[in-house]
């Protein structure tokens, strides 16, 4: 296996590991934790994330490739300097930046789950659906019952 390369770690064309080769080339331990992490049948095409060094190798301290297409404008450092609790930043920020696990955002990445909201049976539990339930139920003086319910602190 001197002449192996990382693609031949896996079968592109069914989404698998090449167990073969990987019990081959790595200790039982470690082959074991290989085979046992999912390749993911979503991705269709693998893409360049990392430079190679001037010597031709990959590290952790290689640049990554382009990644201006993740960049969203705005003012993110206004977040950060308010003057309040870093968790309601962090999570006005995640609001800012559509990544809350909302039942709808959860389905777009990959993960089998209704799209029904726990709390009020409606059919659409996204961003929006989640912050004026929440905004709502704050300004109507009921947020205090709700937390009751749900164990919300």
């Amino acid at each position: 296996m001197n002449h192996a390369s990382i693609n031949s770690l896996m079968d592109p064309y069914f989404k698998r590991w090449n167990e073969p080769v990987v019990r081959q080339v790595f200790s039982e331990d470690l082959a074991s934790k290989i085979l046992n992490t999912p390749l993911f049948e979503q991705i269709q095409q693998d893409t360049l994330i990392w430079k190679a060094e001037k010597n031709g190798r990959y590290s952790v301290h290689s640049e990554l490739v382009d990644l201006s297409h993740l960049h969203k404008p705005g003012y993110w450092d206004r977040i950060w300097k308010l003057k309040t609790l870093l968790k309601v930043k962090n999570l006005i920020w995640r609001m800012c930046r559509d990544c809350l696990p909302t039942r709808v955002r959860l389905l777009d990445k990959g993960v089998d789950c209704t799209t029904q909201c726990v709390s009020c049976d409606s059919n659409h539990e996204d961003l929006s659906h989640v912050f004026f339930s929440a905004l709502l139920l704050f300004r109507s003086g009921l947020w205090q019952a709700y937390g009751e319910r749900f164990k919300v602190r």
